[in-house]
């Protein structure tokens, strides 16, 4: 019985090839894990990425001091400034020399979160993130909110980021709003050929589009 995985999957499996960086790669092989159909013709393929995982919680374990931070935006990030980790319950982090680092999900969209007490703590997450949001007013050229207890959700929406699906996936792609399938494509590292267009599936409606197709949030893509 054939996998009948979709297109996504062997983007990931691409990525998962490529990357050095353990909690990325640990990521990765979540995100293929999810997406992998569950049937009998992916068992096999299934267990492996399983064992895969395992090994890397393993690895990561004996050098967490190492991996952790350096682990590479693949997603939006945000930076939650000056708050105790312990008023964000929803989220579980991993703390390294006072930062805390984790992954939450806001509709379906994979979202870093890094928390620190001030910029300095780390620097370069700090620059790297996309949103700030802190208690106090920051000054800092990126989209920032203060609120006394943070709104990721709110802050992702007012940010300009919607869900996009491509299609075999529960997993939602963050794409900024006003983004066409050729950013998707992009995004993706599909190669681009003479001809290529796509299905967007909105509300159970398929339609045939051009590159040049606007994204709208919650949309299924399927690249032809």
């Amino acid at each position: 019985m054939p996998m009948n995985a979709p297109q996504y999957y062997y983007v990931l499996a691409e990525r998962y090839r490529n990357s050095s960086d353990l909690r990325e790669k640990e990521e990765i092989l979540r995100e293929m894990i999810s997406v992998l159909p569950k049937h009998k013709g992916t068992e096999k393929e299934l267990a492996m990425l399983k064992r895969r995982l395992a090994l890397l919680k393993k690895s990561g374990q004996k050098h967490r001091r190492i991996s952790v931070p350096t682990i590479k935006k693949i997603w939006p990030r945000v930076c939650l400034l000056g708050y105790d980790p312990q008023e964000i319950k929803e989220i579980k982090f991993t703390e390294i020399s006072g930062v805390y680092y984790g992954v939450t999900m806001i509709e379906n969209m994979h979202i870093q979160v890094v928390l620190m007490s001030s910029r300095e703590k780390d620097p370069n997450a700090f620059d790297q993130s996309d949103i700030i949001i802190s208690k106090e007013k920051v000054d800092s050229n990126k989209f920032n909110m203060v609120q006394a207890k943070p709104d990721i959700p709110l802050a992702i929406d007012k940010f300009g980021v919607i869900p996009v699906y491509i299609e075999g996936s529960d997993d939602a792609i963050p794409m900024p709003k006003n983004s066409r399938v050729l950013d998707l494509i992009k995004k993706l590292h599909l190669p681009i050929h003479k001809g290529m267009y796509a299905l967007v599936i909105n509300e159970n409606k398929k339609m045939k589009t051009g590159l040049n197709h606007a994204l709208n949030k919650g949309e299924k893509i399927k690249i032809i």
